[in-house]
This record gives structure tokens, C-alpha cells and sequence, in this order.
């Protein structure tokens, strides 16, 4: 896949991770999810190189069993890619069963409302940790709540994991 038809990268280790620590967070019990940060002006494209969790932002943002960010928290989001001069690339949030279509609640309320965001939804829970992509729900913002399914075999832009 050349680098025009590429949306997004995610290192494999990282995605590993931030799988792990969804699982971890939403205790196969409810819901979690994670913003996936690249830095602004950077060489790289669009690669993901860090992560921080909805908890991390804003420590109520599971407490409904499903994920919604507070306006603290994402003065926290902003605040932290001033900092570090990052950019909020994707989020990702896991759902309780295999399926990973966009919740009439997901569609409405993105957590970023910024044309060519992508949303990614992790099927259970993110209990059973995927190695690559297949199974995972990846949506890319059109603005005015609408979405485009990304899928990597329509040989439109999509998203690759990269060993680094």
C-alpha cells in the first residue's frame, strides 16, 4: 500500500498496547476508549506515536458504562497537545459484542467533529486481542454526521499497522 492510499499508521506494538490497556480499563464489564495522537508538523504523515486513555482526561468518562467525554476533559486533551505539540489523529472505544458498525449515539456525537477524523471500534470489550485490523470497525468523518466506512480492501485510503 503506497503512502496515498494511507489514512492513518499505527505502530503494531502501540496498537498492541492500547488494546491492552482498553481491555484493562473497561474490565469486560463496559465500555472504554483512547484518543491516538501523532505530533503537528511532523515528518512521519499520519502515524499515531502516543495515546491517552478517556480516563486519563477525564475520570468519569466511563462511569455511564459507555464512553462521553466531559468539557474538562477535553480542555485536558487540549491542554496536552499543546504540551507536547500533538494532534488528535483518531479515537478509538470498545463495544460489548463482535459488532463494530457506528451506534446511532457514535455517529451523533463524535469525539472529534473534524473532517477526515477516524473513529475505530474494538469489538469485545478488546478482551480478545487482535493482531492486525480485520474485525475492527474504522470510519472516517465527512462532517455534518456523516461517515465513510474505511475499508482496507475497496482500494481507498486506509489505515496500516507499521513495526515502527
Amino acid at each position: 500500500m503506497s503512502d496515498c492510499k494511507v489514512l492513518l499508521k499505527i505502530p503494531f506494538l502501540l496498537w498492541f498496547r492500547l488494546q491492552r490497556d482498553l481491555k484493562y480499563k473497561g474490565k469486560g464489564q463496559h465500555e472504554s476508549g483512547a484518543f491516538l495522537l501523532g505530533k503537528r508538523n511532523g515528518t512521519s504523515g499520519r502515524k499515531i506515536i502516543s495515546y491517552i486513555c478517556y480516563d486519563e482526561l477525564d475520570p468519569e468518562a466511563y462511569s455511564t458504562g459507555i464512553c462521553r467525554m466531559s468539557g474538562e476533559g477535553m480542555a485536558a486533551l487540549w491542554g496536552l497537545c499543546n504540551k507536547h505539540q500533538y494532534t488528535v489523529l483518531a479515537d478509538a472505544h470498545t463495544h460489548p459484542t463482535d459488532y463494530t458498525a457506528q451506534s446511532p449515539s457514535d455517529k451523533r456525537n463524535p469525539m472529534i467533529s473534524r473532517r477526515s477524523h477516524l473513529a475505530m471500534v474494538i469489538p469485545c470489550y478488546a478482551v480478545k486481542l487482535r493482531l492486525g485490523l480485520k474485525g475492527i470497525g474504522i470510519y472516517e468523518y465527512q462532517g455534518d454526521y456523516q461517515w465513510r466506512t474505511v475499508d482496507p480492501t475497496d482500494g481507498k485510503p486506509g489505515v496500516i499497522l507499521t513495526l515502527w
